[in-house]
């Protein structure tokens, strides 16, 4: 994995991610920080946007790490500004990878702070009108994002049990894919 900082021109580095790879495919992949202690060190939602609209391009494996603690784009006191959330990067890597998301809807994913816009059901998981399968989510887990990582593994574990158990997820009505 090759981490870039998102804060200064990338793509040259993706560019030789994907040239490296036709000759032996998934050899390289992305790394991206969405999280810090402090606010300078968090990416803008248009930044990290744009970064999945080019390993998206460029079929480039990649994963996300650090402060994906809650599920939501969300204030954090303790940096000073909002951060993402690990449904939001989650649903922006998977549906954007799917269904080829421009880089405003990307940003718009990863700013959202409404639970009810979310549906996750039996078949797959939405985000408004866009939708992905299982099967899906198989691929790009497997082409496309690799992983995502927080410090806390019992943080979002909780998060997810707190929002089950306040319906979230159930209030909203969800049509078959």
């Amino acid at each position: 994995f090759w981490e870039v900082n998102l804060k200064k021109p990338f793509e040259h580095v993706a560019l030789a991610a994907h040239n490296a790879n036709l000759s032996a495919p998934a050899t390289v992949c992305m790394k991206f920080r969405t999280g810090g202690l402090t606010p300078d060190a968090i990416v803008s939602p248009e930044v990290l946007a744009r970064a999945f609209r080019v390993v998206q391009q460029h079929r480039i494996p990649f994963k996300l790490t650090a402060g994906l603690h809650l599920a939501l784009r969300h204030f954090d006191a303790a940096v000073g500004t909002d951060v993402f959330g690990f449904l939001n990067v989650f649903c922006a890597a998977v549906l954007g990878w799917t269904h080829n998301l421009s880089e405003t809807e990307l940003r718009l994913l990863l700013e959202e702070k409404n639970f009810l816009q979310f549906g996750i059901h039996a078949d797959g998981i939405e985000w408004k009108s866009y939708r992905v399968s299982h099967s899906d989510i198989r691929q790009v887990r497997t082409l496309g994002l690799r992983s995502f990582g927080s410090c806390s593994f019992y943080e979002p574990v909780e998060e997810m049990k707190s929002m089950n158990r306040r319906s979230y997820f159930i209030r909203r009505s969800c049509a078959p894919l």
